[in-house]
């Protein structure tokens, strides 16, 4: 029985402590500020001692242009609690919303703000900001970043220059009385005097404006698009403008285009075609020399063309070209230094041809004028600087380009990337740029029977560091062994006096390593 009443009053004891020490737990005031001049206070009521959820500022204030970090007893502190504290104060506590900036400003010299930096937090519809202490924001140079997922975008009446769109938007509006952009058919336009350029575009795009004049740069840059469809009236493609679009396939630029800004087609690795339509006006085009640095496909070149303006696809990274039947002329180094190109047919309507026009192509390039009977007129001997070409009566195997049936002269090399060449004993002659552009070729022996070299045979081989040349020689043109910068040794299978009996026509070595011939029986110092 007393044992009982014993434990029936333990338990009464520690009711009666629990009971105590929670009517022990004063009440306490927990005032919140935005810690911003336009945001009123708000008050929680909790006890001291419990664990109280303390609100997310966003849900108490309308704060567009912060990031809130958390809720601090300083107002200029660090953040001290989160979501879930307790508080031992007895009478009340003050907090205050601790932010950072979310968007970075810089004052103009001419007074207004420009955005500089701006971090993405989640929302889902953001306004640029019309106003920052008191004076306009009239520019965004800001970038969106990865991980931006912006849907809708309100862009204000005082912009006057936006950078690009977030590639998440859908929806775009520009606020009425904005005198500089517009949008139309989820474009967004920049009103230019009479020029109607495109910035940007939504996720929503179907089609570009008809009103459109240029399009700006990287405007499409990193699109899903499969197809891009450029209407007529368009004059200017910018800089990068369809850079890593890597679902684009293919893309046609209508005649009205007459200027391609540099790497507009940079990673764009499923894109196997880009046709060009024929400009009416002068049926050339204005390339910057690095519009196709970065695209390795095939371009086409519509209907209509007459011309292929100087140095139009220089340095290109195309791998094959397709000329109409209209063409007339290709100037000096159009294709030059497209070290891809690999295929390009000359049509017979072709007159003229430039210096250097396929100038350090693929080294296994076939420029194919079978359509020809013979030779167009303008034709230089050097004008493909040694390139493989083949015309209709073109005798030719599997390694060399001859003049005629004898195999008497080579005229080119079928495969440039070769290390060494065999010659058949019918060979008499190397001809002009024969050895120009062979970038593995170091050492090259030139058979007995070999008795002329014609004029810059074996000019510019920068690779060549070793070079034979048979007793049968009889003659060096000008510039045949010329610019070969590491040719250090040359070696001549006769003697002195045979050496001296060569007929060798003004710099036939200039700019070569070497400075002395090396005979059976001594060597002749240059």
């Amino acid at each position: 029985m007393k044992k009982k009443i014993t434990y029936f009053l333990l338990v009464f004891l520690i009711l009666f402590a629990f009971v105590a020490c929670e009517e022990e737990k004063a009440p306490i005031t927990i005032t919140l500020y935005a810690n911003f001049t336009y945001g009123g206070a708000e008050v929680i009521q909790a006890k001291a001692g419990d664990k109280v959820t303390l609100p997310d500022a966003y849900d108490l204030w309308d704060v567009q242009d912060k990031i809130f970090r958390g809720w601090s007893t300083s107002s200029s502190g660090y953040p001290e609690y989160e979501a879930y504290s307790s508080f031992s104060s007895k009478t009340s506590v003050s907090l205050y919303a601790l932010w950072s900036d979310k968007v970075s400003y810089s004052l103009n010299e001419k007074g207004y703000y420009v955005v500089t930096n701006y971090i993405y937090s989640g929302e889902r519809t953001y306004t640029i900001p019309e106003y920052y202490q008191g004076l306009p924001v009239k520019e965004w140079r800001a970038s969106w970043g990865n991980d931006c997922n912006v849907t809708e975008l309100i862009i204000p009446a005082s912009i006057t220059y936006i950078s690009s769109l977030p590639k998440s938007v859908g929806t775009v509006s520009v606020a009425a009385g904005n005198s500089v952009y517009k949008m139309d058919n989820n474009c967004l336009i920049q009103i230019d005097g009479e020029e109607k350029i495109l910035v940007g575009v939504t996720k929503n795009l179907s089609y570009i404006s008809s009103e459109i004049t240029k399009i700006g740069n990287y405007v499409f840059a990193g699109s899903d698009k499969t197809y891009i469809s450029i209407p007529y009236g368009v004059k200017e493609i910018g800089y990068g403008c369809f850079a890593n679009c890597k679902n684009l396939t293919d893309i046609s630029i209508p005649s009205s285009v007459t200027y391609i800004g540099s790497n507009a087609f940079e990673n764009c690795t499923s894109l196997e075609s880009i046709t060009l339509s024929c400009n009416s006006s002068s049926t050339t085009y204005n390339f910057s020399k690095m519009c196709f640095e970065d695209y390795n496909g095939k371009v086409i070149l519509d209907e209509g063309w007459t011309i292929i303006a100087e140095d139009s696809f220089s340095g290109a990274s195309i791998s094959e070209i397709v000329l109409p039947s209209t063409l007339k002329e290709i100037h000096q180094g159009a294709f030059s230094h497209a070290e891809n190109l690999e295929k390009v047919k000359i049509p017979s309507n072709v007159t003229t041809i430039g210096w250097y026009a396929f100038s350090h192509n693929s080294p296994t390039i076939v420029i194919d004028c079978t359509d020809f009977t013979s030779t167009p007129s303008g034709w230089k001997s050097n004008w493909n600087y040694g390139q493989t070409t083949l015309f209709k009566n073109t005798v030719y195997d599997d390694d060399y380009v001859y003049s005629d049936n004898t195999k008497s002269q080579v005229l080119a090399l079928r495969d440039r990337s070769k290390t060494e060449y065999t010659f058949p004993e019918s060979v008499k002659t190397i001809g002009e740029y024969v050895f120009n552009d062979t970038p593995n070729l170091n050492k090259l022996i030139l058979p007995e029977g070999i008795e002329t070299l014609l004029s810059d045979a074996i000019y510019n081989t920068l690779a060549l560091e070793t070079l034979s040349l048979p007793s049968t020689l009889k003659s060096i043109g000008s510039y045949a062994i010329a610019h070969c910068q590491f040719l250090k040794e040359v070696k001549y299978n006769g003697t002195v006096e045979n050496w001296n009996k060569i007929t060798k026509n003004n710099e036939w070595s200039k700019g070569s390593g070497f400075t002395k011939i090396i005979c059976t029986d001594g060597e002749v110092t240059l």
